[in-house]
């Protein structure tokens, strides 16, 4: 995390291939990241309300979430998730996505985002999940945000 966001972040920013937030503990240390990136996913990936009849679905990529080694486990990353999901909440006023996607790095990250976040992997690839965006909504609101 910390050689992406020294050398990547601001450049990424920068020259707009992502949009990206760094997150502080208050004290002005970081202690996660996320960037959000736009997709097009094909239905053959979702599934068929996710994909809402369209040849094409607009998808918010997650590109980037890394979270500081010191904080995981404590539940700081799904903590770190829901400010995702604000996020991707608000970016729907901008740009339309019918569907939140990312790549997990490895099969236990698969696994993280399934059991605790409920995303699901794509028809085609077991470390490509998603989570369609009215779902991510109602997550939201049920708990209130």
């Amino acid at each position: 995390m910390d050689e992406w966001v020294r050398e990547k972040a601001h450049r990424a920013q920068a020259s707009r291939s992502a949009s990206v937030w760094v997150c502080e503990d208050g004290t002005g240390n970081v202690c996660g990241v996320f960037a959000f990136d736009h997709r097009r996913v094909v239905p053959a990936d979702v599934t068929g309300s996710a994909a809402g009849g369209l040849t094409e679905i607009p998808a918010l990529l997650l590109a980037r979430f890394a979270l500081r080694v010191d904080l995981r486990g404590a539940g700081v990353g799904e903590a770190l998730m829901t400010e995702v999901f604000i996020a991707a909440r608000e970016s729907l006023a901008y740009v339309p996505a019918r569907v939140l996607i990312l790549d997990a790095k490895n099969a236990r990250l698969a696994k993280w985002y399934k059991e605790k976040l409920d995303f699901v992997p794509t028809k085609t690839d077991p470390l490509k999940l998603y989570m369609p965006m009215k779902k991510l909504l109602a997550t939201l609101d049920v708990v209130g945000l």
